[in-house]
């Protein structure tokens, strides 16, 4: 609980979709509040299962108050590039081989990539293949 950064990630963000769910109220004035005034400390991820309906307002708010990465479709041969965005987005420092083996142990899963990029960041700002073989599970 005691570090610098933190890592929030809010799967199945439907919020930014056309898709409507009920019996589900949503602050969507405290998320805009957050936006135009976000944490230092704390990296929100939203993940979106789907298309982006760009014509809502919180879509529209979303993509002007933060950094924004697509993924889709991740074919294996893009991964690095991918993974590599993500590491940034981590402020992790990492040589090849240790991006090598946490391409290899993290399979192109978006969840377990971000689940063990967080642990990476918890343990340290630049990470070696040791730190990859002994952190990220296989």
């Amino acid at each position: 609980f005691f570090v610098d950064q933190k890592f929030v990630i809010a799967k199945n963000a439907y919020i930014f979709q056309n898709e409507k769910k009920t019996g589900i109220n949503h602050n969507l004035v405290a998320l805009e509040k957050y936006f135009e005034s976000p944490s230092d400390f704390t990296t929100l991820i939203f993940v979106v299962n789907g298309v982006l309906d760009e014509k809502k307002d919180i879509t529209q708010r979303l993509k002007k108050a933060a950094q924004w990465i697509k993924i889709d479709n991740v074919e294996k041969d893009d991964w690095p590039v991918v993974i590599g965005q993500l590491i940034r987005q981590f402020n992790i420092e990492i040589n090849e081989d240790a991006k090598k083996e946490f391409i290899e142990r993290t399979s192109g899963d978006l969840t377990l990539i971000t689940s063990e990029l967080r642990k990476l960041r918890l343990y340290g700002e630049k990470i070696t293949l040791e730190d990859v073989k002994k952190l990220v599970r296989k």
